[in-house]
């Protein structure tokens, strides 16, 4: 999902991103990703340094949370980081639009980019049947 918040960020491209220098963690044991902003610029990586960290307790819980249910993580940093953390929260909101009707330009766009994420994550874990099906495709592109 967090390939998703860079897509919400583009499109919205809050006025506090021109100025925003800073890497937000979501892990939990053995699974992680880090959003990094970096002046009007957000891309993922896998990153350790982190303004905020989110903690989860394991993967159940992080993938609840940004299914949109009840888990809540330990946020490490958010005492030195306050307006980071509102406005990161706020960005995350900005996913509710998969779950309901306010924006379907936005949704529709998100849907597409996540099967494509979905996609092409498989071809490069070497999934059988994505790799069958890349061998067989004259464009291979996905995006």
């Amino acid at each position: 999902m967090l390939p998703l918040l860079r897509v919400v960020a583009e499109e919205r491209r809050p006025a506090w991103l021109g100025s925003a220098n800073a890497g937000v963690r979501f892990e939990a044991p053995g699974i992680g990703g880090r959003l990094v902003f970096e002046l009007g610029a957000v891309h993922v990586d896998q990153g350790t340094a982190a303004s905020l960290t989110f903690r989860f307790r394991d993967a159940a819980a992080l993938a609840t949370f940004f299914a949109g249910g009840r888990a809540f993580p330990r946020i490490n940093g958010a005492l030195r980081h306050p307006l980071l953390l509102v406005r990161v929260l706020a960005l995350l909101s900005a996913l509710c639009v998969m779950r309901t009707d306010r924006d379907p330009a936005l949704r529709v766009k998100l849907t597409v980019r996540m099967a494509a994420l979905g996609l092409a994550e498989m071809h490069r874990a070497g999934h059988p049947a994505m790799v069958a099906f890349a061998a067989k495709s004259p464009e291979r592109v996905y995006q």
